[in-house]
């Protein structure tokens, strides 16, 4: 019976330590898979982490590059409008230059009709003296307006020079264009002045005339 009492209370014990070590090995399985899944949760946080930041940030270069092209598209279309404005101020400018020079081909024409037509009045003078009329007084008006056609000559050679000196690409461009616009308005002034002139011219030699002369040319 002793015997017996011993190999239980041996049985019982080997069963309490096989229990014992089994708890713990239980306890220290647990605990390990604890610090795994910790592991695992942390690991897969900072994956988290890890792809979130790299969402912001692919998402920011993607702003950044949307942005650079989004300023690329906008400086070619200010720059194709740049162009586009340069031509059309080009040819308007070129336009106006042609404007001004058909303008100045006239005056021109003009001024050598008034220099034709002094030949002519020289020539009456002449034929009128000869003939013993005094033309003294014509002589004088006339030679007074050759100061009236070296001015228009003057005005109308400055007219050429402030046109041609107009440049579409300048800053300046607007004030040029006024600049000519007032000389060849003076060129003007100055040609009809030089026309008034060689009328009076003719009213002064008429004036002069015998009345004989004068019902004879009539």
């Amino acid at each position: 019976l002793f015997i017996m009492k011993k190999a239980v209370i041996i049985y019982l014990a080997s069963v309490l330590l096989v229990l014992s070590v089994t708890t713990s090995a239980l306890a220290f399985y647990h605990q390990q898979q604890r610090q795994e899944i910790r592991q695992e949760i942390f690991e897969s946080r900072r994956d988290i982490k890890d792809t979130v930041r790299d969402f912001r940030q692919g998402t920011q270069e993607l702003r950044e590059q949307r942005r650079l092209e989004i300023r690329e598209r906008q400086a070619t279309k200010r720059a194709e409008i740049a162009t586009r404005v340069a031509e059309l101020r080009t040819n308007a400018i070129n336009r106006i230059k042609e404007v001004f020079g058909t303008i100045l081909d006239r005056m021109m024409a003009a001024l050598d009709r008034l220099d034709n037509f002094v030949d002519r009045i020289n020539s009456r003078i002449a034929k009128l003296a000869e003939s013993g009329v005094d033309t003294s007084k014509a002589e004088a008006a006339l030679a007074a307006c050759s100061d009236e056609q070296a001015a228009t000559q003057a005005a109308i050679d400055d007219a050429k020079s402030k046109v041609a000196a107009i440049d579409p690409a300048s800053t300046t461009v607007k004030g040029a264009v006024h600049t000519a616009i007032a000389q060849v308005r003076a060129g003007k002034k100055a040609l009809k002045g030089y026309h008034r002139c060689l009328v009076s011219v003719l009213r002064t030699l008429s004036a002069n005339l015998p009345k004989e002369a004068t019902e004879s040319a009539e």
